[in-house]
C-alpha cells in the first residue's frame, strides 16, 4: 500500500474484535468502531487529522494488504473456526455451517460537483483560474484542430499535445475537488 503509513491505518483486529498485540503499530480508535464507512479524507489522502473521526481509516486494499488471513492467501481457504484475521471468502464447517466473509467499510458516495456550480461557489482567484483555463483551452483546441485540418500536425500528436496542456493547467491550478475530467472543458461555448 503505497503512500500510507501504518500509524494512519486502523487496526482491523481492534475494530472488529480484540487486538492482542501489545506493541501494535496500527491505530486503536474507539470513535469509529460502530461505523461501516471509510473516512473520505483518509481515503483520498491516506491520512486524517481528526483524532476523533467517526469513520474508519480502512478500506478493502489496506485490509487485504495487512490483515488478510495467511491460510486464505496461501491455501485458498481457512480451516480455523475462530480465526481473527480478515477473510474475503466464506468458510465452510461441517459442524457450524457457513461463516460469511468479513465486512469491509464502504467509501461513501460523493456527489460530483458540476464545474459551473463549483466556479460560482469558489473564491475569485479560483473563478479567474477556471475562466482563464476555459479560454486558453478553447484557443489551443482551435489552433490544434486547424493544424490537424491543414495536415500540419498528425491527429494523434494533436490529441497528445492537448492532453499535456490540459494536465499542465490542472496541475498548476492544484484542483483536486471536484475532480475535473477533460470532457468538462468541452461543450457549449462560454462567453
Amino acid at each position: 500500500m503505497q503512500g500510507c503509513k501504518v500509524e494512519n491505518i486502523d487496526c482491523f483486529y481492534y475494530q472488529y474484535n480484540h487486538c492482542t498485540n501489545g506493541q501494535c503499530k496500527f491505530q486503536h480508535r474507539d470513535s469509529c468502531k460502530n461505523s461501516s464507512e471509510t473516512c473520505l479524507d483518509w481515503f483520498r489522502h491516506r491520512k486524517c487529522r481528526n483524532q476523533k473521526c467517526p469513520k474508519k481509516h480502512l478500506n478493502h486494499e489496506t485490509i487485504v494488504t495487512y490483515f488478510l488471513c495467511k491460510a486464505e492467501k496461501t491455501e485458498n481457504h481457512c480451516t480455523q473456526l475462530n480465526c481473527p484475521m480478515y477473510h474475503e471468502k466464506a468458510r465452510q464447517f461441517i459442524e457450524y455451517g457457513t461463516i460469511p466473509p468479513n465486512s469491509v467499510p464502504m467509501v461513501p458516495a460523493v456527489k460530483k460537483k458540476r464545474m459551473v456550480d463549483f466556479a460560482k461557489l469558489e473564491n475569485p482567484q479560483v473563478q479567474n483560474f477556471i475562466v482563464s483555463g476555459y479560454r486558453f483551452l478553447d484557443k489551443v483546441r482551435l489552433f490544434i484542430a486547424n493544424s490537424v485540418r491543414e495536415q500540419k500536425l498528425a491527429p494523434e500528436k494533436g490529441r497528445t499535445y492537448f492532453k499535456e496542456i490540459l494536465h499542465t493547467i490542472l496541475f498548476c491550478g492544484s484542483i483536486n475537488d471536484p475532480i475535473i475530467e477533460p470532457k468538462s472543458f468541452f461543450g457549449k461555448k462560454r462567453g
